[in-house]
């Protein structure tokens, strides 16, 4: 039962973005003016670009201890609700007052170590529709493993701290449902395995879809059995009478005729290697991607981990929140999140919530897909849109490996990318379809737009409809929301200071993209600071 002094209702109410004092009424002058000195410095290009070297000189010449004791009453202090279970309940006692659930996020980042990382090229499918015209499709680019068996050494040592990281998640599930009915934890994916496993996990799984597109020789999305053998014969050393039982096992439905959705359900990271055993080209893509048995065995341990908390989340009645990540590790991230989601959103509501970053090319193919998916299983489709968290990051990385650039070319065509998938979801929710979706989003237009549209097709503020802010950014959205009775949360992010500089390094280079929203956010807090120092009209 809410606790809070607004109480969510059915009936929509009107919400004022622009009035900074019921944006800012809770808010401590401290509080304030920290805000108002953190959103400076985001605003100062040449600070945020050279965050990373600054913090390292200051780690070099003040240490440790000064260093994370500045940052944890600036940067840390702001954006992030403290360092462990502990120090955090008094920011989310503090929301519930102001209407605001929150979704605890243990705020660690993990990426590929340099020793650990395959020199690989991505398949050209790894950013397109699996329904796609094979003649049309651009050669798959062979990897490049100069030294394959030093490439394929994993640390394994951190195998303990995925556990470690195992207990933290732990945590945070019991403390959401100890303190919310209705709360959120938000999971990385990249702290319960290692980063390279799931990296080449991604490889196969692009292999996988690249390999029904060459069995799709018309681009229509659908194999019959003739297109079946025909391939099946130009690619696998088999006994012609296994050909049978190869495609009844890929046609799930028998009917004669495979679709994606079939095909990616019956070859799977587990068993691909039985298949790929009788490939012709020992030495193509698919071959050299595979994982080998104590890669398998690691993938099931990561399983292992993800499922735990998944049955911890569903038997605590809390949801659980896949954060995306680098793109290099979402195929992966993927196609857990969907076993689990078939698994955890079948009951009332939906445990699992994946997210999508719709800044990236393919992410619109990739939502349709999985709704899809879940309407076949007749399972929840839950979803967190956000328009993107790494663009820095993926950019230099596409520049590095001479890849095309993962997202879409224009902050425009992001927008309505954002914004029609908006509108695709609510309609899905008022056709009464088992949908729920989170809109994430710091962008006023954006959240206008959702209101719009769920007064349109007549959604009440409980529709299962929720919206998202980080904390210490977009408070004139989130506590407006709040107020108004929607179901309004706060990214609440914590962790160690040093383990969370990523993190911050990010949020800062976020606003300097974003200097406008920045600059707006500054304008407001200082028409509150100008009202509480000179009250007097």
């Amino acid at each position: 039962m809410c606790t809070s002094r607004f109480i969510q209702t059915n009936k929509a109410t009107p919400v004022n973005f622009n009035d900074s004092e019921t944006a800012f009424h809770s808010k401590t002058l401290g509080q304030l003016i920290r805000a108002s000195l953190v959103y400076s410095v985001c605003t100062m290009p040449f600070l945020v670009r050279n965050a990373g070297n600054i913090i390292h000189t200051s780690y070099k010449f003040l240490g440790p201890f000064l260093t994370n004791a500045s940052m944890k009453y600036t940067f840390f202090g702001h954006f992030c609700g403290g360092e462990d279970e502990k120090s955090i309940k008094p920011t989310v006692e503090f929301l519930k007052r102001n209407g605001i659930g929150a979704i605890f996020d243990y705020a660690a980042e993990s990426d590929v170590a340099d020793e650990e990382v395959e020199r690989i090229q991505p398949v050209a499918a790894s950013l397109t529709a699996p329904y796609v015209n094979v003649e049309a499709m651009p050669p798959i680019t062979p990897y490049d493993l100069e030294d394959e068996n030093k490439a394929r050494v994993y640390h394994y040592v951190d195998e303990d701290v995925c556990d470690k990281h195992l207990r933290t998640f732990e945590d945070c599930i019991r403390a959401v449902n100890a303190v919310s009915d209705s709360g959120f934890a938000a999971i990385k994916i990249t702290a319960l395995g290692n980063p390279a496993l799931l990296k080449r996990m991604s490889i196969v799984l692009n292999e996988i879809r690249a390999l029904f597109a060459k069995f799709d020789e018309d681009g229509t999305g659908l194999i019959t059995k003739d297109q079946f053998s025909k391939r099946y014969r130009e690619f696998f050393n088999v006994d012609p009478n296994f050909e049978d039982d190869a495609f009844n096992t890929v046609d799930i439905n028998r009917d004669g005729i495979v679709d994606y959705f079939e095909w990616s359900n019956a070859i799977t990271m587990e068993n691909v290697h039985k298949l790929v055993m009788n490939c012709k080209n020992r030495e193509g893509p698919l071959s050299k991607s595979l994982l080998n048995e104590d890669e398998r065995h690691d993938l099931q341990r990561m399983r292992h981990r993800v499922d735990h908390l998944a049955s911890l989340a569903h038997r605590l009645n809390v949801r659980l929140m896949i954060d995306a990540e680098h793109t290099y590790f979402q195929p992966a991230i993927d196609n857990i999140a969907q076993q689990l989601s078939t698994k955890y959103n079948q009951g009332a509501s939906p445990i699992i919530f994946n997210t999508y970053q719709m800044y990236l090319k393919d992410a619109n193919h990739r939502l349709h897909v999985d709704f899809e998916r879940a309407q076949r299983s007749n399972t929840h489709f839950a979803a967190k849109l956000v328009r993107g968290a790494y663009m820095v990051l993926e950019r230099a990385y596409a520049i590095e490996t001479n890849q095309p650039d993962p997202i879409l070319p224009t902050l425009e065509a992001t927008h309505e990318n954002y914004n029609r998938t908006i509108k695709e979801m609510l309609g899905h929710i008022a056709d009464g379809k088992k949908v729920e979706i989170m809109i994430a989003s710091h962008n006023q237009q954006s959240i206008e737009l959702t209101l719009g549209e769920m007064q349109a097709r007549r959604l009440p503020p409980s529709a299962n409809v929720y919206f998202g802010q980080l904390l210490g950014m977009a408070d004139h959205l989130t506590f407006h929301l709040g107020s108004a009775g929607y179901k309004a949360y706060k990214y609440v992010p914590y962790g160690k200071v040093n383990e969370v500089m990523p993190y911050l390094i990010r949020r800062a280079q976020e606003n300097a993209d974003v200097l406008g929203a920045a600059r707006a956010e500054l304008r407001m807090i200082g028409a509150e600071l100008k009202r509480r120092l000179n009250p007097i009209k």
